[in-house]
């Protein structure tokens, strides 16, 4: 398995978004595409992201 490149990551953020803003749930999106984030800065924040979605289901 590669790394993403710049455009998928780009397509991948704007995907998200839309999904985030129709009430989707993103956590799969994100599972998807983290072990293919080469900038750590990034994976850190989609990482927490995914935490605080799990927490939430958790707590349900």
């Amino acid at each position: 398995m590669g790394y993403a490149s710049r455009a998928e990551i780009v397509a991948f953020l704007k995907a998200l978004a839309q999904a985030e803003r129709n009430g989707e749930p993103v956590a799969d999106l994100l599972r998807t595409l983290l072990p293919k984030i080469r900038d750590d800065a990034l994976y850190r924040d989609l990482k927490a992201r995914l935490d605080r979605i799990s927490e939430e289901k958790s707590a349900d």
